[in-house]
């Protein structure tokens, strides 16, 4: 702080820029200036910021603006207004709010308001301190809107607040729409030797919370109902409560934001809370046809420093969907669970005795490429500890898992997993044919897990992406930010998992890797394994083309002779052994890659006695220049060779648009629009082609080198003859007729 001026005019300067300092858990920048006057009257003003507040975990203001007059004395009027963006706590957001205060001590007036998305409040407090230092006023104009319903409070309620005995009294009133209302029906008497608080709810449209629910679940009904709960000092508090809701509707988000979304009907939801000798009482009733049917009746004694617990649990024809919008990563989910069985333990320590089933089940990952269907899983539970015995397709491939999982001490879960010709799809990348037998040991809580086995991949087929869209990878230990999201939860999440992996992966000889137009087919074999904290993954082993095949590069065609990546290292950077070729008017020109995929070292060979250079433009061009050495045939034979290569990166580079330019034909009535380079060297053209009906093609190339474009239409008249016209430097009309012979 910095004080400025004298004892009639006293200026102060605030400027806190780490408020963790203070208190460790605090958080965020503040900064402003108090003004203090004697003259003419003693005046206090304040203007004061606050960015980015946070306390602990609990709760997160991005801004907080405080400005106005500070209270002086009993008699001088003070007008404060404080105002705050983007208030967070948990997964509650208040985007904007204001506090307005306004009088005397004797006499003020209080205003709140804030929003959301889909709500906005407001309430006024008018009152003041009496000569006992007690406040006694009016809840007044109290409302709540959404985009459904307005309530709004029906009446002024008196507030006392005795300084004295700290004893806090609110009078009955309600709050209430055309159909709805919450009511407090008695007077509410809060204080250190007693608290008396009872409401009653009647015909609230549960729409009108959707700010509460979980995203992706949305919810509909009336709920009625009553709460009641009382206290004296030394005694057990006493709670009795009964909610309904019937006739609703759950609604969840579908997986695609196009589609519309699931409705399943409800006939009745309750839940009970009530006090009871031993302790509290707490039922659920579901009887929902199309969700689930069933009950929870357990018992809690609060008042014992275990918090033990008993009672039963049984549901039947639970719908798994309904379980989605609460499971991260799940893009769909269906099936049904039947639940039964004793609760005991204690409230941190819970058991359970009974058996758990899930029948016909299916789930798709978002994260993993397999879809799951026919899933059933039996598990046998006692107490702390349940069996796990399932099985499941994934294509026409069977998986059987075993395990267990352990809540004694530190969850762990145990499974083995064994599958029998599993299919393994991530469009349009791979497509895979797996027999895994893995074991894994997880300690979820920990973050740390085991993964050993091995995975047989007898079939697959790989291919490679197109490359219209830019791709960014972000390293391993980045975290994503995203709008709305709490960075601290965030950061808490971001401890690594100690991973143990230890994975033979074999690879059969039906194994193709679709790419350079060809299908290159592969065989090898890799020992995956991962030590703790380690962010890549290590790899020992070969993987290999198994024959020899024709390959295409830059518009020309080559013997890829040899193709080996061994590792003994990190996996993303194997050893390379690449070798291709091609016949070049009677010689034989080449490339081979050596070094790591990190640090490739690549060389252009040939027999035929040709210049490094010269090699690559043959390699290239798929000819061999001839002519003198003077200096101008060597400057032409630079041009010559830039351009190609140039020609070659263009074809290259134009290979990945197809998506992109498909979409743009077909808005202008075109099919298979699509870019491409067509000739070598100075001749190269980038084309522009499609089809304006099926039988009708049109080309249009621009000449990249020199200045010459050519409009080409062809129209195929059978299957075999076709009449093309040309017009560029020159015209031309001509007819093709193709046969085999």
């Amino acid at each position: 702080m910095q004080a400025t001026g004298n004892a009639q005019n006293l200026k102060i300067k605030l400027n806190a820029p780490a408020l963790y300092e203070l208190y460790p858990g605090l958080s965020g920048r503040a900064y402003g200036d108090l003004s203090v006057q004697s003259q003419p009257r003693l005046k206090a003003t304040a203007n004061i910021a606050v960015d980015n507040f946070a306390f602990n975990t609990l709760v997160s203001i991005k801004k907080l603006r405080i400005q106005g007059e500070l209270p002086t004395s009993e008699t001088t009027p003070t007008q404060l207004t404080a105002k705050l963006d983007n208030l967070r706590s948990g997964s509650r957001q208040i985007q904007s709010a204001e506090v307005n205060l306004t009088g005397t001590r004797k006499a003020h007036l209080l205003k709140v308001q804030g929003n959301n998305n889909v709500s906005k409040f407001y309430v006024q407090l008018a009152g003041g301190f009496n000569a006992k230092n007690d406040w006694l006023g009016q809840i007044q104009k109290g409302s709540f809107d959404s985009r459904r319903i307005r309530l709004a409070q029906n009446q002024n309620a008196p507030v006392v607040f005795s300084s004295a005995r700290s004893e806090l009294y609110v009078g009955q009133h309600c709050w209430q729409s055309t159909n709805s209302q919450l009511c407090l029906d008695q007077p509410v008497r809060v204080s250190k030797a007693q608290g008396n608080i009872s409401f009653v709810t009647q015909n609230l449209d549960l729409g009108d919370f959707a700010a509460f629910m979980p995203e992706g679940l949305a919810m509909t009904g009336q709920l009625n109902g009553y709460a009641k709960a009382s206290w004296v000092n030394g005694g057990h508090p006493k709670l009795d409560a009964r909610l309904v809701t019937r006739k609703g509707e759950l609604g969840l988000a579908a997986e695609d934001p196009q589609d519309p979304p699931t409705t399943l009907a409800y006939d009745e939801l309750s839940v009970i809370a009530k006090s009871i000798s031993e302790g509290l009482l707490f039922r659920v009733d579901v009887k929902t046809p199309d969700i689930g049917t069933g009950y929870a009746n357990v018992i809690i004694n609060p008042y014992q420093s275990s918090m033990p617990m008993h009672g039963e649990v049984a549901f039947n024809d639970v719908q798994l969907k309904v379980l989605k919008p609460f499971i991260q990563d799940v893009r769909s989910m269906s099936g049904t669970l039947a639940l039964a069985g004793k609760v005991n333990g204690t409230l941190t320590q819970p058991q359970f005795t009974g058996e758990m089933r899930l029948k016909n089940g299916a789930i798709s990952m978002i994260s993993l490429p397999v879809n799951l269907t026919n899933v059933q899983v039996y598990s046998s539970i006692h107490q702390d500890m349940a069996t796990i015995d399932g099985a499941f397709n994934s294509g026409q491939g069977v998986g059987l898992l075993k395990g267990s999982f352990d809540w004694k001490n530190a969850p762990r879960l145990q499974l083995n997993l064994k599958g029998d010709n599993l299919l393994v799809r991530q469009a349009p990348l791979i497509t895979a044919i797996a027999n895994p037998n893995l074991t894994l040991d997880m300690y979820p809580f920990d973050k740390r897990l085991s993964l050993k086995g091995s995975v047989d991949v007898p079939r697959a087929r790989i291919s490679m992406p197109e490359t219209t869209a830019p791709v960014v990878n972000t390293s391993s230990d980045v975290r994503i930010v995203r709008q709305g999201q709490d960075p601290l939860a965030i950061l808490r999440a971001a401890k690594p998992w100690d991973i143990r992996a230890d994975i033979s992966v074999n690879i059969g000889n039906q194994v193709i890797f679709q790419g350079f137009n060809s299908n290159i087919p592969l065989v090898g074999r890799l020992n995956l394994t991962q030590r703790g904290y380690e962010t890549a993954m290590r790899a020992m082993g070969a993987i290999g083309v198994s024959q020899k095949v024709k390959i295409e590069a830059y518009g020309q065609s080559l013997d890829l002779n040899r193709a080996i990546a061994r590792f003994n290292g990190p996996l993303a950077d194997p050893t390379l052994d690449i070798d291709a070729n091609k016949n070049v008017q009677g010689s034989m020109v080449g490339v081979r890659v050596t070094g790591t995929a990190s640090s490739p070292n690549i060389q252009v060979y040939n027999d035929a006695g040709l210049s490094e250079q010269e090699a690559l433009n043959a390699l290239v061009t798929g000819r061999i220049n001839e002519g003198a050495s003077g200096l101008s045939n060597a400057e032409g034979f630079k041009s010559d060779v830039n351009n190609t290569i140039a020609a070659a990166g263009i074809s290259m580079g134009l290979g990945g648009t197809r998506a992109l330019t498909n979409q743009i034909g077909r808005t202008f009535g075109l099919s298979g629009l699509a870019l491409d380079a067509q000739g070598t060297g100075d001749d190269t053209q980038v084309s522009l082609t499609g089809y304006i009906t099926p039988d009708l093609f049109i080309r249009y190339g621009v000449g990249v080198f020199t200045p010459v474009n050519k409009l080409t239409l062809r129209y195929q008249m059978n299957r075999r003859l076709y009449l093309e016209a040309s017009q560029s430097l020159e015209r031309a009309i001509d007819l093709f007729y193709n046969w085999r012979f």
